[in-house]
């Protein structure tokens, strides 16, 4: 994990992209120390001229936390590195982890990560080491068989993908395990699974 301390605000949580710092729209409006529902319904637009999202990130997009900084400071926002190359320690979410290590995003059950910006993240390390192992029978580590019918889990999982939805227009506070586990009396790592299946819907979901 990765920390800005501006004098704009305290500790802004932030991801390692590329061996950059990055965080979400609500940690731009912890930056500009303003709530996120009064950031995107003042300046989050005309943020997003001057700052894009990184490439490749989506639930949470995510943002380089030098521009984001130079914007909220009202300086010229610099210019990214041509070229960024992947670093062993950048933070994946669970699809990213899971395609680094060959696996689908359901299926990620690495022992450690971290919550931070709503979700759970693995390093690219940890992500790429895993890539190849698999238990008797084939199965990867910690994937579980699905029945085709419908199950109460596929209920949770598309609740919890309406309630990220949510989250992600400011509706509400950023979504996180431990939300969903005393929501649904579940484990932690149940609800980390329901958590996945849900962005993995979110994902499958036509784009407007």
């Amino acid at each position: 994990m990765a920390q800005y301390s501006g004098s704009e605000s305290a500790d802004v949580p932030a991801v390692q992209r590329h061996g950059r710092p990055a965080t979400d729209a609500a940690g731009v409006a912890q930056l500009a120390g303003t709530s996120l529902r009064t950031w995107q319904r003042n300046r989050h637009s005309e943020f997003v001229q001057a700052v894009r999202p990184l490439e490749g990130s989506k639930q949470p997009l995510l943002y380089d936390l030098a521009q984001a900084a130079a914007f909220v400071r009202g300086e010229d926002v610099p210019e990214l590195p041509e070229h960024s190359d992947e670093h062993p320690d950048d933070m994946l979410t669970d699809a990213e982890a899971g395609a680094a290590a060959g696996i689908s995003a359901s299926a990620v059950r690495m022992p450690s990560g971290v919550e931070l910006l709503g979700r759970r993240w693995w390093t690219r390390a940890e992500a790429q080491a895993r890539r190849g192992v698999v238990r008797h029978r084939g199965r990867i580590p910690g994937s579980v068989n699905r029945s085709p019918r419908e199950r109460p889990a596929d209920v949770r999982a598309r609740e919890v993908a309406a309630t990220l939805a949510a989250a992600e227009r400011g509706e509400r506070e950023p979504v996180t395990t431990a939300e969903v586990a005393e929501r649904y009396e579940l484990t932690a790592r149940t609800a980390e699974r329901t958590v996945a299946r849900a962005r993995e819907l979110q994902d499958e979901a036509p784009q407007p």
